[in-house]
């Protein structure tokens, strides 16, 4: 009996011994007798033997008692992750399991590493907030308006310039609309990010709700990104610039996150992925400022439909208006957070959120060549004139998607 209890115990102690950080729920079946087994049972939590002469010992690891290691729940699971001996005869007294250190160690080991540990068990409601910098890609734009040349101008006082009068009748074959289109570029510049968030964490997966805000101060562009598409009016502008400034966005976004654990206990990166909806407003201003010389539209080429009427000299075209859209979004995050206690966490994360679609404005123009934005001035028309909404002379602007990078450090608390 002495000897039978001392094999089972120099086999048991090793395992007993060995620390294991993380909650490892271990199933060892061993075949033995029923005194062998009462040995067992009196060096650890008590367990019932199974019947048939087998005993069955989980052995479960808990973090928050220092990763003491213990050995429970011996009920009920018959199937075996090992066959530790086959029976060798009927109740022979030097029959005893032994469980091999050697078998078990590889399996602790890949379970340490990938199982979350105790203290970085990240499990019901939280809530956190974000405080970075948003980096905007280049903005790129698309203007157009469907104008009628300068030349038939109604709202310009009546020129003759080498027997053509000017302008020319509204109903005329000339004054038929004219597409114009330009592209324009602007580098909004770095700006504020911040959010609030509130979600849900169970084994690793987080699901979350999402306010963000972010603010750009914009960009003056220098000048029409590709002058020739304005193509023969051109030659007509001594200054062609656009401005975006202000710009804002509040994004919403549902988002899923994947907690990964690993041998930092207290270290915990992440990835995720969002949805959602942004408003974006921004103010857009424009200037076109003409050659101030007469000399210059009386003298012009006819292949740049000249000469025009030198009562253009000096004239501008001017837009200033308050763009807003709602967009659809979506954005892919990484990071990693660090545990300062069990419930709160600091990290850092990074973002690229894109904002699909083309954010759109049609409008009037606040001034066309130096007067209201339209073909006919609203009194003393001259016959032919266009009426409603074919009088009018409206500008158009559409941008690429609105996509950014984003670095934030961020809090987490959890309530649970």
């Amino acid at each position: 009996m002495a000897d039978r209890s001392t094999g089972v115990v120099a086999d048991v102690l090793p395992v007993a011994a060995f620390k294991i950080s993380n909650p490892i729920a271990e199933f060892i079946l061993m075949k033995t007798d029923d005194a062998s087994c009462h040995v067992v049972r009196s060096l650890l939590p008590p367990c019932r033997p199974v019947q048939g002469r087998r005993c069955r010992i989980r052995r479960a690891a808990s973090h928050a008692a220092n990763a003491a290691s213990t050995l429970r729940d011996c009920a009920g699971n018959r199937k075996s992750l090992s066959t530790i001996r086959k029976h060798n005869g009927s109740r022979k007294e030097n029959h005893v399991a032994h469980i091999r250190f050697s078998f078990i160690l590889p399996w602790v080991v890949v379970l340490l590493l990938a199982t979350p540990a105790a203290a970085t068990e990240r499990q019901g409601w939280y809530a956190g907030a974000d405080i970075g910098i948003a980096l905007p890609e280049t903005l790129k734009t698309r203007s157009s308006d469907s104008d009628v040349i300068s030349n038939c101008d109604q709202w310009l006082d009546t020129k003759t310039i080498n027997g053509m009068v000017l302008p020319f009748p509204p109903n005329s074959s000339e004054c038929q609309e004219r597409d114009v289109n330009w592209t324009n570029s602007f580098h909004l510049g770095n700006g504020l990010l911040a959010g609030l968030n509130f979600g849900y964490a169970w084994r690793g997966v987080r699901v979350e709700f999402e306010y963000l805000h972010r603010e750009h101060s914009g960009e003056k562009s220098g000048g029409v990104q590709d002058p020739s598409a304005l193509g023969y009016k051109s030659v007509e502008f001594v200054e062609a610039s656009e401005i975006i400034s202000d710009v804002r966005a509040d994004h919403f976004f549902g988002n899923l996150y994947y907690d990964f654990h690993g041998p930092f206990p207290k270290v915990i990166p992440y990835v995720g992925m969002g949805a959602g909806v942004t408003k974006t407003s921004m103010e857009l201003s424009g200037k076109y400022l003409r050659n101030p010389s007469r000399e210059f539209f009386t003298n012009l080429a006819s292949d740049k439909d000249g000469p025009k009427n030198p009562d253009l000299a000096g004239t501008d075209t001017l837009y200033d208006d308050d763009l807003s859209d709602v967009l659809f979004g979506y954005q892919f995050m990484a990071g990693i957070d660090y545990a300062l206690t069990d419930h709160l966490f600091v990290g850092v994360k990074a973002r690229y959120a894109d904002v699909g679609g083309n954010f759109s404005r049609r409008n009037a123009y606040d001034r066309l060549r130096s007067h209201g934005s339209t073909v006919c001035p609203p009194q003393n028309a001259p016959a032919g004139c266009p009426t409603g909404a074919r009088n009018d002379i409206n500008y158009r602007l559409e941008t690429d998607a609105l996509s950014f990078w984003g670095v934030s450090l961020n809090l987490k608390y959890f309530f649970q």
